[in-house]
Parts: C-alpha cells; structure tokens; sequence
C-alpha cells in the first residue's frame, strides 16, 4: 500500500489506517495485509520524484492476527507501539534491506529524517562495517546509498545503524590567520561545496599580505606580497559528519609581490604567479548547523634575491574559521 501525504498529516493517517484495520477485524478472526515487494531501486526512484513537504506511507508486507473480541486492545497495543518509535527517535536503528549499494533502514520522517543525514552501519557484535547516506525518505523508513565499506564486509538485514550526523552540501564562513615572523595576517570568506565520501571543494576570497623589510644605515629593502584566493580540495576522515573531524587539503593560490630597494641604488623585482597550498586541520561540529575549524595552512612561494638579502615567501601559519551550512 502506498500513499503520498503531507508531513503534517502524516501521523494521523497511520493511526487511521490501523483504526480501519481495527473495525475490519469484526468479520474475520484475522487480517492480512499483503504487497508485492518492491525493488528498493523502484521505491528509490519513487521516493526522489516526491515534492518538498510530501511523505511517502510505506507498508511493508505483514500479517495481522488478532481476536475480534480483542480489537480494542489490539488497537492501543498498536499505538503504543508508534509512540515508543517516535521517543527512540532517528538515533539508533536496525537495516531492513539490502540491494546493491542501497540500504533500507526503519527511520523514517516520523522520526525527523532529513536528506543527507548519515548512519554508521554496525555487525550484531558492533562491529564498524560502513556508512549510510540517506537520499529518500517515508513515513517510517529511509533508504541511502553505502560507502566506505570495510573490506570483506556486507551489509546484511538486521545490522544496527546509528547516527552520525547531516552532510551539509554548501558551506559559508569566515577565516582569518597571522604569522607574526613574516609580518603576516589577513582574512576573508570560504565557500565549501561537501560531497558524499568526505570529498570537497573550497574556494576563500580572502587575501594574506606579507610587509617585511631590512631598513639600517647600508640599505633600505622592502618587501609587500599578497597570498589570495586559494582554491583546492579537501578530504574529511575520522567523524565525518560529527562533533569532531580531521581533514587535509591542498590546491593552488595566486601569488602577487612586489620587493624594492631604495638605497643605497633603487632596484626592483615583481613576481606574479601561481602556487600549491596544502592544509591539515580539524573541524567542530560538521555534521550540524554551526562549524568552526581550526587549521595549519602551507603556502609555497617563491624566493627573491635583492640587494644582498634573500625573502622566502613560503609560510606556515595557523588560521581559524566559522561557518554555517545547508
């Protein structure tokens, strides 16, 4: 049996259809309720063409017995159940199903499911055997595609699952950093677009600018560069998403510098190129609303030779960040 509804309402439909299946029971010591299975490729699909705000009511095969002299028992038997589903929450749950890479577990939008929520998939013995990103949501199940499998394991029914958190697609912050042996400091914002696997893109239009200099009674050497726009990639490992996640990055940023002399003869240098960056950090709160991260960022630059005094333009330096995201 299958019905779309709006999520509001999708509470009170299940407890209808079980009031129905109540009065039924006058006219037959039991009930039935049979449906051909569906592939979970098929109710994937079906899933994933819903609108925002409709609830897929998913009844898997089962049979119903009871005495008719019962049925009021038998009703409230069947709400109480429903209500101890609704207070263990999305938190810990069991697989029902396994087809391929798609996993079927019974948390579903009565129990505040969202798009992108992952679960950790664990053996009876709770042992770590994958992940599970949910992509369509029911009533009362959800089903997700699986990743980092552990090798020579299989996602079986029955296994346990239990929440990690929500993979925010698309990420907007703040960063800031300083050096203080070069001089360095600056800011601006990050964009962060998250894909399933812990893979990602980051681009920051921010800016770092660099102003040191040799000034004594021989010369007079100045040096002012920018470190701006570092894109790359960035790779998510332990706890992802959670409370607590490790990541390394790398990519490549623009580089703008301009090294003077002005005594004792004036002479210049301009250097305008394209470097590698790599990153190594930790983020707070990935899976949730509000992150902060706190990162070790390596700028590879070039060296100038002027006036007798060599600058390397490579820092490393430590730079934190906040972000929110969807």
């Amino acid at each position: 049996m299958y019905i779309v509804v709006k999520n509001s309402s999708c509470i009170f439909l299940i407890i209808f259809l079980i009031f129905v299946l109540s009065i039924n029971g006058d006219t037959q010591e039991g009930v039935e309720i049979k449906e051909t299975q569906k592939s979970l490729k098929e109710v994937y699909r079906e899933l994933k063409k819903l609108k925002e705000g409709q609830v897929f009511i998913y009844y898997k095969k089962e049979t119903i017995i009871r005495e008719p002299e019962d049925k009021r028992g038998y009703l409230k038997h069947l709400l109480t159940e429903l209500e101890k589903a609704l207070k263990k929450g999305k938190k810990c749950g069991k697989v029902r199903r396994a087809e391929g890479n798609l996993v079927e577990i019974d948390k579903g939008a009565i129990h505040k499911v969202h798009e992108r929520d992952v679960y950790i998939v664990y053996d009876s013995s709770g042992r770590y055997k994958g992940k599970v990103e949910i992509g369509a949501i029911a009533d009362a199940i959800s089903i997700g595609r699986s990743y980092e499998i552990k090798k020579d394991k299989r996602i079986e029914p029955g296994d346990k699952v239990k929440y990690r958190g929500n993979r925010k697609f698309f990420e907007w912050g703040i960063v800031g950093g300083e050096k203080r042996s070069m001089k360095l400091a600056g800011g601006g914002f990050t964009w962060k677009w998250n894909f399933r696997g812990g893979w990602g893109i980051e681009l920051w239009t921010a800016g770092f600018r660099a102003r040191r200099s040799v000034i004594n009674e021989k010369k007079d050497v100045r040096e002012d560069a920018w470190f701006l726009f570092p894109i790359g990639v960035k790779k998510y490992f332990f706890g992802y998403p959670g409370w607590i996640s490790g990541y390394i990055g790398s990519g490549i940023y623009y580089f703008e510098g301009d090294y003077d002399q002005y005594y004792p003869e004036d002479e210049e240098v301009r250097k305008f190129y394209l470097y590698p960056w790599l990153s190594m950090g930790i983020e707070f709160f990935s899976g949730y609303r509000i992150h902060m991260n706190f990162e070790i960022r390596y700028l590879y630059g070039p060296t100038i030779h002027i006036g007798g005094e060599k600058f390397v333009a490579r820092p490393l330096f430590m730079c934190i960040g906040f972000s929110t995201g969807w």
